[in-house]
C-alpha cells in the first residue's frame, strides 16, 4: 500500500514537472521569435482614402428619381489597438481604423476595417472583400467581389471602385442591401437595395 502511495506520488510529481517544462518551453519560444510577434505598423495615407471619415456620421445617397436615403456611419474608430499574435504569445500594437455603416430601414451592417498598414476589409454578412492597398490585390477575386478602375453609377463617373455584391451563401433579403461599392478618396459611393441603385450625394 505505501508502495502505491510512493509510485503514485513520483509519477505527480514528474507530471507537475513535465508542465513547468512546458510551460517553460513555450515562454522561451516566444522570447525567440518563434512567436512571430507582428511589429507596429502604422496605416499608409493611401489605404486611408477608402475609408476617408474622421468619425460618426450621416451619409446621404440619392436614387435616380432624386429621391434621398441615409445610412449612418456608428463605432468609428480610428488610433493604436491591440494585435492578437496567438494564445501563447504577447499582444503587439498597430494602427486600425474601422466603423460600421447601418441601414436602419433593413438592419443591414457594413462593417470596414483598415489593418496592417495597407489592408482594406469590408463585409456584408458572410461575404467580404479584402484588398492589399500597396500590392493592388484582390483577395479571392470573383463576380461578387472585384475591382473597377473606372465604372459610371447613377449617371456619375467613380475612379478605383471596389465592389462587393451577396453570393448565394450570404442568403440576402431582395428588401435588403445587395451590392456595395466603395471608390478611393470617398469612401461608399453607392449601394443597391430592392433592386434600386443609390448614389453618394
Amino acid at each position: 500500500m505505501i508502495m502505491k502511495i510512493k509510485i503514485h506520488t513520483i509519477f505527480l510529481i514528474g507530471l507537475f514537472l513535465s508542465g513547468l517544462f512546458l510551460i517553460n518551453s513555450i515562454l522561451t519560444a516566444c522570447s525567440k521569435g518563434s512567436c512571430h510577434v507582428k511589429k507596429y505598423t502604422s496605416l499608409t495615407a493611401s489605404v486611408k482614402e477608402w475609408f476617408p471619415y474622421e468619425g460618426n456620421r450621416p451619409l446621404y445617397f440619392v436614387n435616380d428619381l432624386s429621391q434621398e436615403d441615409t445610412l449612418q456611419l456608428t463605432h468609428f474608430f480610428s488610433g493604436d489597438d491591440d494585435v492578437w499574435n496567438g494564445d501563447e504569445c504577447r499582444m503587439s500594437r498597430g494602427e486600425f481604423r474601422r466603423g460600421e455603416i447601418i441601414d436602419t430601414k433593413t438592419n443591414d451592417t457594413i462593417k470596414v476595417e483598415l489593418m496592417f498598414s495597407e489592408r482594406m476589409y469590408f463585409e456584408r454578412k458572410k461575404t467580404w472583400l479584402h484588398y492589399y492597398d500597396t500590392q493592388k490585390v484582390l483577395v479571392n477575386s470573383s463576380l461578387y467581389k472585384r475591382m473597377e478602375l473606372q465604372l459610371n453609377i447613377g449617371g456619375k463617373s467613380f475612379e478605383q471602385v471596389l465592389i462587393l455584391e451577396c453570393s448565394p451563401v450570404d442568403n440576402c433579403k431582395a428588401t435588403g442591401i445587395t451590392k456595395i461599392y466603395f471608390a478611393k478618396g470617398l469612401g461608399l459611393v453607392a449601394y443597391e437595395r430592392n433592386g434600386i441603385t443609390w448614389v453618394l450625394k
